[in-house]
Parts: structure tokens; C-alpha cells; sequence
């Protein structure tokens, strides 16, 4: 499993991504890439997928924020992952592992969470 960054720029990949594993989603459905391009483009936000053979099987949004003793605080507001048989049978985990590893990915600042690939958080 592959964990990848969406960045400024990249509105389609996530409106892509959203509706790969979230179909009917606000953000799968949106009609133009306005409010998706601004959130990418807000350096407090991220949006993560996590692909198997380049499909998308799982995703994870959220923001980073310092807190008042001035360490970098990670918020998910969501991670999802696709309950589609590819999944489980691609790697031979279940969902809620791919959501185990994506999490794991997204709890840290942003330069290691580039880092992350195949199940594993890099320091």
C-alpha cells in the first residue's frame, strides 16, 4: 500500500480519490474544483489516499494546528476506507488494518506522512 500527499494542484485527484472511496460524497460530486483546490492549497490541511497498485482503496482528511504549548497538533475529521474486495484480496488485510496504517500515517507532521508507503510510518 502506497500513501500519497494530494497537493495544491491536484482538485481532480481529489475529487477522484473521494469518489473512488466515498461515492456520493460531497466532494466526489462536486461540479467544479474551487472549494477541493482551496483546501489543498491551505497549509493547515491534507488530504491522504492510499492506493494499492496505484487504485485507490482508503483516504484520510484532516488539519494540523499548533497547540498552545506550541507542538504541532494533527486532526483527522475522517478516514475511510473501501470496502471493496480488492482491498482484502490484493494484501490479504482487512479494512480496518488499511485504516490502522493509513491512521498511523496521518498522525504525524506532514514531512514524515510524505514518507509513509507500504504500511510502514518512516521517522
Amino acid at each position: 500500500m502506497e500513501i500519497r500527499e494530494l497537493v495544491a494542484g491536484g482538485g481532480d485527484q481529489s475529487v477522484a480519490l473521494f469518489a473512488a472511496v466515498l461515492p456520493g460524497s460531497a466532494t466526489a460530486e462536486a461540479d467544479n474544483l474551487d472549494e477541493p483546490e482551496a483546501f489543498l492549497r491551505d497549509p493547515n490541511s491534507f488530504v491522504l489516499g492510499a492506493f494499492i497498485d496505484d487504485a485507490p482503496v482508503g483516504l484520510v482528511w484532516g488539519i494540523q494546528m499548533r497547540s498552545p504549548s506550541g507542538r504541532l497538533t494533527t486532526y483527522i475529521h475522517e478516514l475511510n476506507v473501501h470496502e471493496g474486495r480488492s482491498v482484502t484480496s490484493t494484501t490479504g488485510g482487512t479494512s480496518t488494518e488499511h485504516a490502522s496504517r493509513i491512521r498511523a500515517c496521518a498522525i504525524r507532521s506532514l514531512s514524515p506522512i510524505r514518507a509513509c508507503e507500504a504500511g510502514r510510518v518512516s521517522e
